[in-house]
């Protein structure tokens, strides 16, 4: 119940450690917007998978941020943006 989930970067970018990013919120963009973090793989064992709401505002990314993630699929290289946004409280 604990646990304050993030995702400050990866190996990828040479990172070792992680740490709770201070982030600095985007002036322009006050507005919280509302996700829903639902379990994305189907298992048929009869539970309904929880569905958590949490609250999300823009931030002002660091040039260390990772916005973007890449993978390949049968050697084609694939990558999708990551918008800045991150969880407004724990």
């Amino acid at each position: 119940m604990d646990v304050v989930p993030f995702r400050q970067g990866n190996s990828r970018m040479g990172k070792t450690e992680s740490r709770l990013p201070k982030l600095r919120w985007a002036h322009e963009d006050t507005e919280f917007r509302k996700v829903q973090l639902i379990y994305s793989f189907k298992i048929d064992d009869g539970w309904v998978r929880p569905v958590l709401p949490v609250e999300c505002r823009q931030f002002i990314p660091d040039r260390d941020e990772v916005l973007k993630e890449e993978w390949q699929v049968d050697g084609v290289r694939k990558e999708i943006d990551l918008p800045p946004y991150a969880c407004v409280s724990s």
